[in-house]
């Protein structure tokens, strides 16, 4: 089986390892938010913060994603007239 390969630009890579964590904490602490409004909030206080909340905070990390300036395509390996081209071929 073949793979593509990616290997991006070494300024990105402490970018990408900080939005990962970024990501993981986000995540983490949506996770246990939404745990504590399913156990101890009311039906309302779960309602808003997972019905609406949640998404429009997923939705500000996404968007932060792509404004933080790294280069988040990679550099493809290969031939610059053909970007995407397999591993070892």
């Amino acid at each position: 089986m073949r793979a593509w390969v990616i290997r991006p630009a070494d300024r990105d890579r402490d970018l990408y390892a900080q939005v990962t964590q970024a990501w993981c904490v986000f995540f983490g602490a949506n996770a246990l938010t939404a745990l504590w409004t399913a156990v101890w909030g009311s039906d309302e206080v779960w309602f808003y913060y997972n019905g609406i909340i949640a998404y429009l905070l997923a939705g500000l990390m996404f968007t932060g994603n792509g404004s933080c300036g790294g280069d988040f395509c990679g550099r493809w390996v290969g031939d610059p007239a053909r970007p995407l081209t397999f591993a070892g071929a």
